[in-house]
């Protein structure tokens, strides 16, 4: 059982269906820590950042720090003292900051947990952040390969987890959902996530092999139209209780992974099994570690394979039912937000001495 402590936790606090960093948060506060909340990007900074100058601003000089969160950070600093720093994904936090906590609260750990990749291939994003690596005390990453990464750019210490994501049981949950919306809803597949053109790719040959594939959310209608092809686009990207019930209406949940940030697992790998959904992944030797292949959830490795479980499942369904049941309690039982916030403070106070414990 770790020891209470006080927390300044910095990232994107949007309401916690929609923001997996809010999940965390609360996750640390069921825990019975003491957590002040600093947010990135609240609302009226959304709004600059959507705006044509937000947009230029970003693609010109990446992201920027218009929430302030940085001279708020000092100013904590300055007042109080904190346990731990945490910075979730932090894009805009400066080596000032990180400079004025070791001046004025010097025992304070400083943590960056961060579930994008900063070497991969949306390193753009992240030039004003480097300065501030190698100040932190510890980076939490879901990629074994950023380890040679974060060393080399200077990082004093840099530790791996896996499974890096979980879920809430508030938000990732089967839902009840009535018949008239489960006609609505419904997907023989389906996919919930931001298109890229190698799951465009594999999700057209699904489609062209007569499967029906119904995708919510952003970037896919340029696809559909170069690739002419026949997969339907149902909406936007959907978060929260919408998600949910998506994942529940829909027979195989197909889980890409993000090779631009030479993902090997992702919050979906989690989040998908937690609402009770069959999951269809990409093959890694994460994924086969978080779930057994054929138990607990079914895994492919080419757009072939792909088409060949798809078929296989959805004319086995009483079998496709028991592997998502038990990829389910897989979860229940261990990929809870508040068992994976223990275990990324028990990695991130390893060898320091201080009050956390396994």
């Amino acid at each position: 059982m770790q020891a209470k402590l006080k927390i300044l936790y910095i990232g994107i606090l949007a309401p916690e269906g929609f923001s997996t960093c809010t999940q965390r948060l609360r996750a640390l506060e069921a825990l019975g820590h003491d957590v002040v909340g600093l947010d990135t990007v609240p609302p009226h900074v959304q709004r600059r950042q959507a705006s044509f100058v937000g947009r230029a601003v970003r693609k010109l000089f990446g992201p920027v720090d218009w929430a302030g969160v940085n001279r708020a950070a000092r100013r904590a600093a300055q007042r109080e003292r904190f346990d731990v720093l945490w910075v979730d994904a932090g894009r805009t936090i400066g080596a000032g900051t990180l400079r004025c906590f070791k001046r004025h609260s010097p025992d304070t750990l400083l943590v960056h947990y961060n579930p994008d990749d900063p070497f991969g291939g949306l390193s753009h994003d992240w030039g004003r952040f480097m300065p501030a690596l190698p100040l932190f005390d510890v980076h939490l990453v879901p990629r074994i390969v950023s380890l040679a990464d974060y060393r080399a750019a200077g990082a004093r210490r840099v530790v791996q987890v896996v499974p890096f994501w979980g879920f809430s049981p508030s938000v990732h949950r089967p839902v009840e959902v009535e018949p008239a919306e489960r006609q609505r809803l419904h997907a023989a597949v389906g996919f919930v996530g931001m298109a890229e053109e190698q799951r465009a790719r594999s999700l057209a040959r699904l489609a062209e092999a007569g499967v029906g594939v119904k995708i919510w959310g952003d970037g896919w209608e340029t696809w559909k139209k170069r690739l002419n092809a026949r997969f339907e686009l149902a909406g936007p990207s959907q978060w929260g209780d919408p998600y949910a019930r998506i994942l529940s209406c829909t027979d195989i949940s197909v889980a890409f992974l993000r090779k631009a940030n030479r993902d090997l697992h992702t919050s979906r790998s989690i989040e998908i099994p937690a609402c009770g959904g069959f999951m269809l992944a990409e093959r890694s030797s994460e994924h086969a570690q978080l779930f057994e292949e054929g138990r607990e959830a079914a895994y492919f490795g080419d757009d072939d394979e792909l088409i060949e479980k798809v078929r296989y499942y959805l004319a086995h369904a009483d079998e496709r039912q028991r592997i998502a049941a038990a990829g389910h309690a897989r979860c229940l039982a261990e990929y809870g937000n508040t068992r994976l916030m223990e275990r990324l403070l028990s990695a991130a106070f390893a060898e320091t001495g201080a009050p956390a414990s396994p």
